[in-house]
């Protein structure tokens, strides 16, 4: 088997310093076309840090992922989506802050994201995943539960956090590299 990956790239075209969000696919069966991000993922907010003082941050001091997926298994079956694999902080670590107000933020604009997708384009299915950094929806999740059509999945987290109406959230024992998936409602029922 082939594989190949792909990784986020500056408003330049080039490669990005640094930890950055990637993905690795099998050539055989997948084809990945990269998403434009422009209009996107820019905001910025203001955060207390532990003495109190404003200071003013990237909401995505990494920039999300954005991949058109198409994978085709045999001649009949195929399953294409989009997705955004992103790398949450609730706030930059240097300030010490333990709030989610940049958590919450980012899940805002990707949900904003998925939503204008969806309604701009003809692909339905959308996934947004990747280490969020957060245990629970109460730590800046909540947008995703929030947002028209969009469920956060629960796999091996149900006991501890429930169902519930909005959804719970789900947590891979992956080293912390994969924690949450958000999927599209009928993504969710075709799984």
């Amino acid at each position: 088997l082939v594989y190949a990956y792909m990784v986020t790239q500056g408003s330049d075209g080039k490669g990005l310093a640094g930890q950055q969000s990637a993905c690795i696919y099998r050539t055989d069966t997948v084809r990945v076309r990269r998403l434009d991000p422009t209009g996107y993922f820019e905001n910025v907010i203001e955060v207390a840090d532990t003495k109190g003082v404003n200071k003013t941050r990237d909401v995505f001091p990494r920039p999300p992922l954005l991949c058109d997926v198409r994978v085709k298994q045999s001649s009949s079956k195929v399953f294409d989506f989009c997705c955004a694999i992103a790398h949450l902080k609730s706030t930059d670590p240097k300030l010490k802050d333990k709030g989610t107000g940049m958590r919450a933020a980012a899940a805002s604009e990707l949900a904003r994201w998925v939503a204008d997708q969806r309604s701009n384009g003809a692909e339905q299915d959308f996934f947004v995943m990747g280490d969020f950094n957060a245990e629970e929806a109460q730590q800046g999740l909540a947008p995703f539960a929030e947002a028209q059509d969009l469920r956060l999945l629960s796999i091996g987290m149900k006991e501890k956090y429930g169902t519930g109406e909005d959804g719970a959230i789900t947590r891979f024992a992956s080293g912390r590299l994969l924690d949450h998936i958000v999927v599209t409602q009928d993504t969710l029922a075709l799984m």
